[in-house]
This record gives C-alpha cells, structure tokens and sequence, in this order.
C-alpha cells in the first residue's frame, strides 16, 4: 500500500502528520489546530463521486437517520438558536438540508411560522425522498436571495472535502447580517467519538474530517465569523457572523438566561411554540450549567491537590536560637562616659 499523502491543512496551513487508518484510508491531524482529514487520494475519490455509492441502501440508512434526528434532537437545536439568537429571527434555514424532513418536522410543531423556515441542499437525495415543502431550495446556499438571521447545519461538515468547506462557509457570510446566528453539529478532534469512536468512517457514513475549534476559527474569523463554543459539548459549536469576542461558560450561561423578547414572541405563537421555549432552555441550561459545574469543580480539586502537596512536605528543622550580643553602648557604660565629662569640665 503506498504511503499516505496529505497536503497542508486546508483550514489554518499547518502540517497534516498521519494519525490512524480506517476502512484501508490513512487520517491525518494537523500539527497546528489539531484538526483531522483524510488523505489527498480519497478527497480526490471524494470529489469524483467514486468513494462512496449513493445507492437505494444508503438513502434508506440516510433516510432513518435522519428521520430520528428530525423529529428528535433537530428541533431542540433550531429552539436553542432562536434563545441565542440577538436579532430578530425572520428566515431560518436549514443548510445542507438533506431530504428537507427538518422542514416537515417544524411545519408540524410550528405551522403558524411555517414560511420563516428554508432548507437548501446542493446534493439531495432522489425525488421520492424529498420534502414538498415550497421553501426547499435545490442549489447552493451562496445562489439564493436575501439573508438569513439564524440556521442549522446538523451533521453536514464532518461529510465534506476541507477545501470545498471553505466555499461552504464563505457562501454563509454571504447570506448573513450582523448578528447572524448559526448552530453546528459535528463531533471534535478530542472527543471520545472521534478519539476512540467510530465516528470517522470513511466508506459507510461518509465521515473524513473532523475539525477543531481552532481551524475553524482559523478558516472562518476572516470572513467575520466568532466561533462560540457550546460549553459542556464537543460536538457542537455557534458560528455568530459579526459577533464579537467568544464568551467563556459563565457569561455564556448568563446569555442564556436572556434571549431576545421578540424572539420569545415568535415560538410563542405556534401550536408547539412554548413546548419549544421550554425545551431549548432547559436543554441549553443543562448542557451549560454542567460544564461550569465540572470547570469548578476542577478548580477545587487542583487547589486540593495543590494544599495536599504543601501538607505533606516536611516541616523544617527549628532554628537554633540567636545569640544577641550586647549593645556597644549599655545605659551603665553611657552613664560612666557622661561623669568622665563632667569632671573634666569641673576640674
């Protein structure tokens, strides 16, 4: 088998050093962000459509897929994007949308905000798959009209070539305005699925990459993108177009607590709509108030261990007392030296 080649990583430049094979294809990690790619050859089969046959069986494994997520944990995250969101929500698309089942899912919850919701997918599935939905657009994302205040991209960028990533995102800055918020759902370099998972799977699933927060960071902070991380999840992270700094876990947690009252308004509204307000806040909290927990607990666990190490070294040897020598000029030798002078002045 011949050596693996990797290029440089396609996200910040830094140097791929192979990682591990799976399925026969060599992985590589960057040096620099710690992000993981695939090797050139099978990007290349990638691109060519040969890697992998999108046949009958695997639109059906797709299809059962995400059917669970669409009517499962996807309208949790479009309900957390809607509490994070700091502009007001009046088109939500679904980027890489699949089969459109996300669109069907939140028609059902939220019919009376039916036409808020767009989905947008460049490679979709045969016809009998699809939503009917009228706001299903088959395309790229960077072809259509107007911009978007908020989005979903679940399961989608761990699936394409790191270069062709570059095209995806800079089509997202395209359609979005200051503030514009975006969830993203892709397991991490770092974590247990991708660290000792089965998560990249090359020939099955269709997983070759993985990709830090760093290389994103790297790849997308110039075209204005702040890369929020999720506390508490390695597999998710926020993409804010003009967003400012990335906030830590507690002031993260107090955002949470704040989302934008028109907002509120808009879920409000729909059939499902507080069903949608409680879930995406108590799953947001939860995932949140349990990372600050475990980063303060860690704290106090390091200072234990730092007070522990103090207390087990051994107390030093008691000094010997200090010998003090007697002042130069005692009260009594003072006293003898003034009545020396007086008798000389007397005399």
């Amino acid at each position: 088998m011949p050596s693996a080649v990797f290029s440089a990583c396609h996200l910040c430049g830094g140097l791929l050093a192979h990682d591990r094979d799976v399925d026969g294809v060599a992985f590589g990690r960057c040096e620099g962000c710690g992000s993981i790619a695939a090797e050139e050859a099978f990007l290349a089969r990638i691109e060519d459509g040969t890697a992998r046959p999108y046949d009958d069986s695997y639109w059906d494994f797709e299809m059962e897929a995400a059917q669970q997520r669409s009517y499962g944990a996807n309208p949790l995250r479009v309900a957390e994007v809607f509490l994070q969101a700091r502009r007001l929500v009046t088109r939500f698309v679904d980027i890489s949308a699949g089969s459109g089942q996300l669109l069907d899912a939140l028609s059902t919850l939220m019919p009376e905000a039916s036409d808020i919701f767009w989905g947008v997918e460049p490679f979709p599935p045969p016809e009998r798959f699809r939503t009917h939905h009228p706001n299903f657009h088959l395309g790229f994302l960077g072809e259509m009209e107007g911009h978007f205040d908020a989005g979903v991209c679940i399961e989608v960028i761990e699936h394409i070539p790191p270069r062709h990533l570059r095209s995806l995102m800079q089509d997202l800055a395209k359609v979005s305005l200051p503030g514009s918020t975006f969830y993203f759902n892709s397991s991490r370099p770092g974590s247990q699925a991708v660290e000792t998972g089965g998560y990249l799977d090359p020939l099955r699933r269709g997983h070759i990459a993985a990709h830090s927060l760093a290389g994103l960071e790297a790849l997308m902070g110039p075209m204005g993108f702040t890369i929020q991380p999720l506390p508490g999840r390695d597999w998710a992270f926020l993409a804010i177009f003009d967003g400012g700094s990335p906030l830590d876990t507690a002031a993260f947690l107090d955002r949470s607590w704040h989302p934008l009252p028109e907002n509120l308004e808009t879920l409000a509204r729909t059939r499902f709509g507080h069903m949608m307000i409680s879930a995406g806040t108590e799953c947001s909290l939860a995932y949140t108030m349990t990372a600050l927990c475990d980063e303060r607990t860690a704290w106090a666990q390091g200072l234990d261990r730092e007070l522990a190490a103090e207390r087990s070294r051994p107390l030093p040897a008691p000094a010997a007392p200090m010998q003090v020598a007697p002042p130069a000029w005692g009260p009594r030798r003072i006293a003898r030296g003034v009545l020396r002078r007086l008798r000389r002045l007397a005399g």
